[in-house]
């Protein structure tokens, strides 16, 4: 059964909003590095909001992606 979306506070700032998690997305050779406890840059981030499930961001520039090394 599907959860029914949630109405968010956050709708027109949701850059600000407290809700957003991070989905970080490795290649093989990442999860390899990740898992022998080497950092790896992502090959993409999606910020969403877990309250109402809306997307707010997909990173794949390689630039923004480096920042996000080891987190």
């Amino acid at each position: 059964m599907r959860h029914k979306k949630q109405d968010c506070d956050w709708k027109g700032n949701k850059k600000e909003c407290p809700y957003i998690l991070d989905d970080y997305k490795y290649s093989f050779w990442g999860w390899v590095l990740l898992s022998i406890g080497i950092s790896a840059k992502p090959t993409r981030l999606i910020r969403s909001c877990s309250k109402c499930h809306e997307k707010i961001e997909d990173i794949k520039d390689n630039e923004k992606l480096m920042a996000h090394i080891g987190r």
